[in-house]
């Protein structure tokens, strides 16, 4: 469990996290490993993509994004 949360912050601090919400289903990629599921009774779709936050940092590369799930 320590180590989710690790990679979780890690993305979000080096800004190797993208999210994308729609009605019926959600992806997120990270520089770890990415996931897609269903969604249920969401009112807004959104989509988004963390920035690094320390000055003049390299973001990881995000994990690739299959085919399918564009």
């Amino acid at each position: 469990m320590i180590e989710q949360i690790d990679t979780w912050i890690l993305s979000v601090v080096d800004g190797s996290l993208s999210v994308a919400v729609s009605f019926e289903h959600y992806s997120f990629r990270t520089s770890f490993r990415r996931q897609s599921g269903p969604v249920q009774r969401l009112d807004r779709s959104t989509t988004f993509t963390a920035a690094p936050w320390p000055q003049n940092w390299s973001a990881r590369s995000l994990v690739f994004e299959r085919p399918d799930q564009r």
